[in-house]
Order: C-alpha cells, then structure tokens, then sequence
C-alpha cells in the first residue's frame, strides 16, 4: 500500500503487472457468443511477494454492429475467479468478482481479425480492487 488517505485508511495503488489472456469463443446467435478467457500473468508483484496472476473468465460477447462489416463493436460480461497465489496466511488465495471488456475487431479476411480493447475486472472476495487494462491482440476463427 503506498498511500494513507485522509480518514486515515490506507488506499493500496500500483500497476497491474503484463498478462496474456488467452480466449476460446463459440457465436451461439446472431451477435452474441460464449467465451472463456484464461489469464496467465507474465510479471509478479515482487514487492508483495504475490505469485503470477491467474484467473478464468467465463462470459458472453455481445456484437453491436452487423457480423458483414469489416469493423465491429463489442462489449463483454463476465465472471471472474482470480487463484493468484498471495503467499499470506491472512489473504485468501481465491477471489471472485466481475469483467468487462469493449472493443473494435477489424476484420481482416473471413478467419482472422485485429481487435482493440479497453477492460475493467472487479474483485470482491480478498478485498474490493477495480483493475483497468488495454489489450490488442489476433482473432482465429476455424471453420
């Protein structure tokens, strides 16, 4: 925690350290799909001593705009289950909560597109945090 607020409560701020997610979708309608994003942390949070950040996000995309354009809007809701070891007696090592993600997928061809997106993840259970993140990535999509 580097900050006192002040009531006198301490308020605990840092940087979110780089994580891949990685995403398995299904389109089960027209603009909506089913996914699950794994979350598997690159860096650790060595001044805590917290281990790499690991977490699974079940949800569903919803697609604002016709699947036939090229760029596409979308926004996610999610479930969050964070098992990101904290290495403290004192703090649970599970934490449950909320994500969302918005974004634009530009389609390239029929099987791939760029995607562009702006994240918030809530957690609740070993304490509240608001995590917000920017991602880029490839969508593959198989026959």
């Amino acid at each position: 925690c580097l900050d006192r607020t002040r009531e006198g409560r301490w308020v605990c701020t840092n940087i979110v350290p780089f994580f891949f997610d990685f995403q398995l979708s299904y389109g089960v309608a027209h603009g909506l799909d089913i996914l699950s994003d794994v979350r598997v942390g690159i860096g650790h949070e060595a001044a805590r001593g917290v281990g790499r950040q690991l977490a699974i996000m079940p949800g569903v995309r919803f697609w604002f705009d016709d699947p036939s354009l090229r760029l596409k809007f979308y926004s996610t809701v999610q479930a969050m289950w964070d098992g990101t070891q904290q290495n403290q007696d004192s703090v649970s090592n599970s934490d449950f909560g909320a994500r969302n993600a918005n974004g634009f997928l530009y389609d390239y061809n029929r099987n791939v597109g760029f995607f562009l997106q702006f994240g918030e993840t809530v957690g609740v259970l070993r304490w509240f945090r608001i995590e917000m993140d920017i991602g880029a990535g490839v969508q593959v999509r198989l026959p």
